[in-house]
């Protein structure tokens, strides 16, 4: 318990979605790195039900947000003219 309290007051931690172990058949669920037991479902708002860039796993609450979040949409950053 004391471990999830701590990390649910710590700062959100940035990785990258495509460098995750996949759970199962998924293409989102991925093994939390952190403690290796938990899983990062990819959250979605509550309201549109859209995926967003902030996670939690759900064994150790460790909160992260991803760096590739576009990339994995597949949203393509404009190029610059």
């Amino acid at each position: 318990m004391k471990k999830i309290a701590e990390n649910l007051n710590k700062p959100r931690i940035e990785i990258r979605h495509d460098a995750l172990k996949r759970v199962g058949d998924s293409i989102f669920k991925s093994e939390c790195p952190f403690c290796e037991t938990g899983i990062l479902p990819v959250s979605r708002n509550q309201k549109t039900y859209k995926l967003i860039p902030f996670d939690i796993c759900l064994y150790c609450a460790q909160r992260v947000e991803y760096l590739d979040f576009d990339d994995m949409l597949g949203v393509k950053e404009e190029k610059k003219r």
